[in-house]
């Protein structure tokens, strides 16, 4: 490989890391809402002449419950709801968000509902570095997540990866959105597998419980 070649190679990477980086949020509703939690936590809170509802869980939570009916629930002043609910997301992407709303600078939330299933907030519950650290958790996080979890050289440097390079933690979002484009009715078929593997998972711990 020749020297101009490496240039073009490494200006061209560039460059795709610079409009993955400013035009990141328009790939998914996930990855736009995961990447607007901890601004609209911070608005939120720096009002203290309000109440702030913190709803936190997962993307089903977040469809379950509707924040109009919180905001009409019997206080004794105005009341906005906030939920932060990333697609997936179980016991470690729920730690970083309760964390970062602790250290905001406004006040603490009024109220904090954490919807569950009854493995969601397990210390076995599975830790997706991808998703936590893309826009969740920070690099401190990691060892606080070592205690509970065996991470490995492998882990950190797709941590530090994930934190980096934006061609990387959005690899998944790049690909559906190019398999959306050359297959024909992708995402509903994609969402049929996903179901059918949900129910599958769900039938092998029935099983498991029951031994």
């Amino acid at each position: 490989i020749t020297r101009r070649a490496l240039y073009c190679a490494i200006a061209l990477w560039v460059a795709l890391e610079v409009v993955l980086l400013f035009s990141q949020a328009s790939l998914s509703e996930n990855v736009a809402h995961n990447l607007s939690i901890k601004g609209e936590i911070s608005a939120a809170t720096e009002d203290d002449d309000r109440n702030v509802v913190l709803v936190v869980g997962n993307s089903l939570a977040g469809e379950g419950l509707h924040a109009g009916s919180l905001e009409d629930a019997a206080f004794d002043k105005d009341t906005v709801v906030i939920k932060a609910v990333p697609d997936g997301s179980n016991i470690w992407d729920w730690f970083c968000i309760l964390q970062a709303a602790s250290e905001s600078a406004g006040a603490a939330p009024t109220m904090i509902i954490v919807p569950f299933a009854w493995d969601q907030l397990s210390d076995q519950a599975p830790l997706d570095l991808n998703r936590s650290f893309s826009y969740l958790c920070d690099l401190g996080h990691l060892e606080e997540f070592a205690a509970y979890k065996e991470l490995d050289a492998n882990a950190v440097l797709e941590v530090v990866a994930t934190k980096l390079s934006a061609a990387f933690r959005l690899r998944e979002q790049i690909r559906n959105r190019i398999l959306g484009l050359a297959v024909p009715n992708f995402k509903q078929i994609a969402q049929q597998l996903n179901a059918r593997r949900g129910v599958a998972s769900e039938a092998e711990s029935t099983v498991t419980d029951g031994n």
